[in-house]
């Protein structure tokens, strides 16, 4: 998935834009000591004296006169070393990077080899996943060169549908136009010249969409004096096919939805054309139209000989079927827990890290009942990711709106709708089936999910409320089912006057045995806030338990959209800010915000996690984590194992001790729980020293994460500090930022089991 660009690139403008930041800073810093406002704030002011060393000063503010904001612009050592990028700095304990760790090469066929292990692995699901066109795809894939099945593999994980030939250089490919040619031959690809043929409209869009402007207008150029020549016009009055947009054919490779295309992509197609390029790009295609009509009978050697430029490079491009059948089966390998499983894979292996020691389950997995199945399967996750594009690329809220209704419609087909059904059923079942969260429904709610969220925000309350309805009387995506009650709730009390209603959906919601402990409590408080509207935090009084609470003062500007702290002539995060806050009280930590708990977790529990006796938890071999690990029931499923490594940790003489064994045990092995970037950025000797310090609300914390890790896996503090052999978790709060029911339910945790924790609020010191 491409990232938005950053709103300044070059140079120049990052200048412009440091310039406008430091002035605006001084001149709210001139502002404020004008008005003698800092005698009420504490006196401390955080300087940065070393940037290698990450050292800090504290002395006294002296009295001294205001300076003009031109005053500050004029040294130049202020731009030179502001950053409002700035990575977030790590103050170090005992251990620092290793700067000097070579960088791991990956051999010339990693790639291929993966690949050709996903197919052999999913060999195992032949008689659900693939038909016989499958299978001649896949046969006539492993028949092609070595280099050639190379090249076939680097492109399938490029998110470019055409790329130029002249300009593919991948390690193993001796001759990469040969290859090309081959790919082309065997019609595992194609090339540039089926654009101007205007076979496919969509395909010929792209193509072009993939030039530059400039080049553009030279083959429109090329094409009107074809027009002149042959012809004697210079213009042609005609509309061509219109595409659909670039950003929905991209996730739309499947066979299963292909009817539902044109009604929803040609409804959007006007907005996506109004830019300078798509405009070139229509007259590109206008002409096309004009001239393959016009030559209609002429041989397509003739008819590319004279609409295509002359030295006009070649491009490859893979054919839709073989590709859509290589990207489902890396969806399926990877149950749809990554768009780019081979991309991944890579990266891991590039940092070092292994597959985990574990045995893979040999029977097939039970839930690709048939092929229909997989290909609903994939159309709802590819449906997802366009909705969360169209999002990500800020397309208007109708045009979202026009395609979440049609993609809703399609979803809602094999959904049943009966919630009272429901309640009845699953009332003395503690959890649904684990296997549930891998099937099409599954990947079908969580679209539909993003749906209702777009549709409400275009106001449609009816079909948003048939949705909601639809989605809570299955058992599917059940960790926002008290997200689903409370927009019921909101919906029919709020927006289509059904408020005596809405108290019967409050009580048919608390009855739902699948609502979380703080979505009850907030649905059985909702009542009582209304009734007393002067206080709306009197009702959640139960996730306040005793802890610190403070608030300092410091110069902020708003960068790109983001509050920016200032320091001297540095500006930072919130988090960093607070860190630099806390080293001057003799504290040191890092911003390590639901990452150093789980990897805590993830090590000292590791045979836990990785215990492959039970059926289907472990189908391939590069696993991160069983599939069932936000089961209900995953702790007693694996009661003795989970028995055992808990006694012998609360026996050990020294838990850090026993953490570095398993840590050199286990070192580098891929584990969704345990971030190794970052433990070795804090060091083993930092994070021994907070499990030291942490005592027997470790314990406490396995336990929560062994029962419970989908609930808990979110709303840690940002930083964990050390002092003394002391630990403190410290949540940091910007000026109108709340502490949600997440993170109240952390701070409560972590203070009766006896941490030191702490809500850090941060604010404008130039604002009340």
């Amino acid at each position: 998935m491409s990232k938005r660009r950053p709103a300044y690139s070059k140079p120049e403008k990052k200048l412009k834009v440091q310039e406008n930041l430091l002035t605006k800073y001084y001149t709210a810093k001139v502002q404020h000591e004008d008005k003698n406002t800092l005698a009420t704030v504490k006196k401390e002011e955080i300087t940065q004296t070393n940037s290698c060393k990450n050292t800090v000063q504290v002395h006294e503010i002296k009295t001294k006169t205001p300076q003009t904001p031109e005053d500050y612009i004029k040294k130049p050592e202020l731009l030179e070393t502001i950053t409002p990028y700035q990575e977030a700095k790590y103050y170090e304990l005992n251990s620092s990077p290793n700067e000097n760790e070579e960088k791991i090469y990956l051999s010339d066929t990693f790639y291929l080899d993966f690949f050709k292990q996903i197919i052999e692995d999913m060999s195992v699901y032949k008689t659900s996943m693939f038909n016989d066109s499958d299978n001649l795809i896949i046969n006539s894939f492993l028949c092609l060169s070595q280099p050639s099945q190379i090249l076939y593999t680097r492109l399938l994980m490029r998110q470019d549908k055409y790329i130029l030939q002249s300009s593919l250089s991948y390690p193993g490919i001796a001759n990469p136009i040969f290859s090309c040619t081959e790919l082309i031959l065997k019609s595992f690809a194609y090339s540039s010249d089926q654009a101007f043929l205007l076979n496919n409209i969509q395909d010929s869009y792209i193509f072009l969409y993939s030039l530059t402007i400039d080049f553009l207008s030279q083959i429109e150029q090329h094409l009107r004096n074809v027009l002149i020549k042959k012809l004697d016009i210079d213009t042609v009055d005609i509309s061509a096919p219109k595409p659909w947009c670039k950003l929905w054919y991209l996730y739309t490779k499947n066979i299963y939805y292909k009817n539902h295309i044109e009604k929803i992509g040609f409804q959007v197609s006007e907005e996506f054309l109004d830019s300078r390029k798509n405009q070139k790009i229509m007259a590109v295609m206008e002409i096309l139209s004009f001239l393959k009509g016009f030559f209609i009978g002429v041989e397509e050697n003739m008819f590319l000989d004279m609409v295509k430029p002359k030295d006009f490079p070649e491009f490859i491009c893979l054919e839709n079927k073989s590709r859509s059948l290589f990207i489902r089966i890396q969806h399926a390998y990877g149950f749809y827990s990554s768009e780019n499983i081979m991309g991944m894979l890579g990266e891991n292996s590039s940092k070092g890290l292994i597959k985990a020691d574990y045995v893979v389950s040999a029977k097939e997995f039970p839930l690709f009942l048939d092929y229909e199945d997989t290909l609903k399967s994939e159309a709802a996750y590819c449906f997802k990711l366009l909705l969360e594009n169209l999002q990500l690329y800020r397309y208007s809220q109708q045009t979202c709106y026009v395609i979440a209704k049609e993609i809703a419609l399609i979803g809602l087909e094999d959904f049943k709708m009966n919630i009272q059904d429901f309640l009845f059923i699953y009332k003395n079942i503690q959890s649904p089936d684990w296997k549930l969260q891998y099937t099409n429904k599954e990947r079908w709610a969580r679209t539909l999910h993003i749906c209702v969220d777009i549709i409400q925000k275009s106001k449609d309350w009816d079909l948003s409320l048939v949705i909601l309805f639809y989605l809570l009387s299955n058992p599917y995506y059940i960790t926002k089912r008290g997200h689903w009650w409370e927009r019921v709730i909101i919906i029919s009390n709020s927006h289509i006057n059904l408020k005596s209603e809405s108290e019967d959906l409050k009580t048919l919601a608390l009855s739902d045995p699948y609502l979380r402990t703080g979505k009850r409590l907030k649905l059985e408080t909702r009542g009582q806030k209304r009734l007393n509207p002067h206080n709306p935090y009197k009702f959640f009084d139960y996730l306040h338990p005793l802890y610190e609470e403070r608030t300092i003062k410091a110069f902020s500007v708003t960068l790109y959209g983001k509050l920016r702290f200032v320091i001297g002539n540095e500006d930072m995060s919130v988090e960093d800010y607070a860190l630099n806050h806390l080293k001057s009280e003799g504290w040191l930590g890092f911003h390590s915000e639901n990452s150093i708990l789980p990897s805590i977790y993830g090590i000292l529990m590791w045979e836990f996690l990785f215990y492959d006796k039970i059926p289907y938890v472990f189908q391939n071999r590069y696993q991160n984590c069983p599939l069932d690990f936000r089961d209900d029931n995953f702790m007693l499923k694996r009661i003795d194992v989970y028995e055992k490594i808990y006694t012998e940790i609360s026996q050990a003489e020294d838990v850090g001790e026993y953490f570095d064994i398993k840590y050199e045990k286990y070192k580098k092995q891929m584990n969704l729980f345990v971030d190794w970037g970052s433990l070795e950025t804090w060091g083993k000797p930092f994070v021994k020293n907070v499990i030291k310090g942490l005592k027997s609300c470790l314990l406490k914390i396995i336990q929560v994460f062994a029962e419970n890790y989908r609930y808990y896996s979110s709303g840690m503090p940002d930083l964990v500090l050390i002092k003394n052999e002391q630990v403190k978790f410290v949540e940091v709060k910007s000026t109108n930022d709340k502490l949600s029911d997440q993170q109240r339910m952390w701070i409560r945790l972590l203070t009766i089991n006896g941490c030191c924790t702490e809500v850090l609020h941060i604010v404008d010191i130039t604002k009340n």
